[in-house]
This record gives structure tokens, C-alpha cells and sequence, in this order.
């Protein structure tokens, strides 16, 4: 090769690695982020005669995934690609939820199956929709969910049913805290019917 023509292969190398480079500090990668929602910590209660069970969060479908859930304005679901919720919502849901009754009736009331304690009130929740909603008035947080709350025997003690909406803002985070408000509201209607049962569950 001539010393032209091995000039001319460096020049070009040279100039092929920095449209490279450029083209990477043009388009700096998006760190992934996860995301865990918080609930209000409820007034506390006297801690009950009794303790509760609280089962992981049933989940079907897309809503399973740590990925958080988008529904585009023509129906279509996806999910969002780097922003996650920090662990399934079977298992997340059912830990914040724990969380929360532990503030209000302590920790000595409030179980897990992991626990393998005996419970006089066993509560079943159920997510159905969980999902950020794009339209063209603005994007929403979506969130329906279920508690199906049984005593000794099985016996039904009640059955609460939330579904609820609110703007989810522009950003990941700003979605999150909708979520976390809404998950907050459905806590609080199950804690209205813990309240009211709890004192007539037979010991």
C-alpha cells in the first residue's frame, strides 16, 4: 500500500470514530428507574384482638410485569420500556398495603402467609387495572381494584370495590404519585370496613 492510500485509510478510520463518538454524546442513554409507591400513613388505631392476614395482590395479564403499563389513546396497551416498578405487583401491592394497616393497628396485628400464623380475618385483594391512560385532554392514572375480606370459618365480612382516576402529570415520577394517591384512597375505604368489622369478629 502507498503511503497516499495509507494516509487516506487513517483519515477515514479516523473520521468513522468520531461520527461515532458523536453520535453517542448526541444520544446519552436513559438510565432505567424503578419506582415504588407510597402511601399517607393512617391515623393509629388500638391495636385489635385479633390478627389479619393479608395475601399477595392477585394479578393477571400485562399488570403482572414490573414494567409500568401505558394504554395509548386508540386502546392499545405497552409497556413502558426503563421505568419499572421496583418488584412484581402481586408482591409490591400486598407490601405497601401491609404497611399501611401495620401503621394503623401495629405490627403484632398484621401478617403475612410468610409469617404461617393462624388469622381470625383474612383479606384477598385483586387488581384489575393498574395503567397509565394517554389522551388527548391529558394522561391519567387508571386504577381498579378489589378486598375480599373473610372471618372464621370464611365467612364473608365484606367485599370493597375501588375504582378511581386522576391527571398523572408529564414525567414517570409525576404517574407514580397519582398511583400512590389512588392506592391511598382504596386503602382508606378498606380500612373503613376493617374498623367497622373488626370489633364484631367472634374470638
Amino acid at each position: 500500500m502507498t503511503p497516499l492510500l495509507a494516509d487516506r485509510g487513517r483519515r477515514g478510520a479516523l473520521l468513522g470514530l468520531a461520527g461515532l463518538l458523536a453520535a453517542c454524546a448526541a444520544k446519552p442513554v436513559d438510565p432505567e428507574r424503578f419506582f415504588r409507591p407510597e402511601l399517607p400513613t393512617p391515623a393509629e388505631r388500638p391495636r385489635p384482638p385479633l390478627r389479619l392476614l393479608v395475601e399477595p395482590f392477585r394479578v393477571l395479564g400485562i399488570y403482572a410485569d414490573r414494567a409500568l403499563v401505558v394504554r395509548d389513546a386508540g386502546g392499545a396497551y405497552r409497556q413502558s420500556h426503563g421505568r419499572s416498578w421496583i418488584g412484581p405487583p402481586s408482591l409490591l401491592l400486598g407490601e405497601v398495603l401491609v404497611d399501611y394497616l401495620r401503621a394503623a393497628y401495629g405490627r403484632d396485628a398484621v401478617f403475612t402467609p410468610q409469617a404461617r400464623l393462624d388469622a381470625e380475618v383474612t383479606i384477598r385483594p385483586q387488581l384489575s387495572r393498574f395503567e397509565r391512560v394517554q389522551t388527548a385532554a391529558g394522561d391519567r392514572a387508571e386504577l381498579a381494584l378489589e378486598f375480599v375480606v373473610s372471618g372464621p370459618g370464611g365467612v364473608l365480612l365484606g367485599h370493597p370495590v375501588f375504582a378511581g382516576a386522576m391527571p398523572a402529570g408529564a414525567t414517570a415520577a409525576d404517574y407514580v404519585a397519582a398511583q400512590s394517591a389512588l392506592l391511598g384512597q382504596a386503602a382508606a375505604q378498606l380500612l373503613v370496613l376493617l374498623d367497622d368489622v373488626l370489633p364484631k369478629v367472634p374470638r
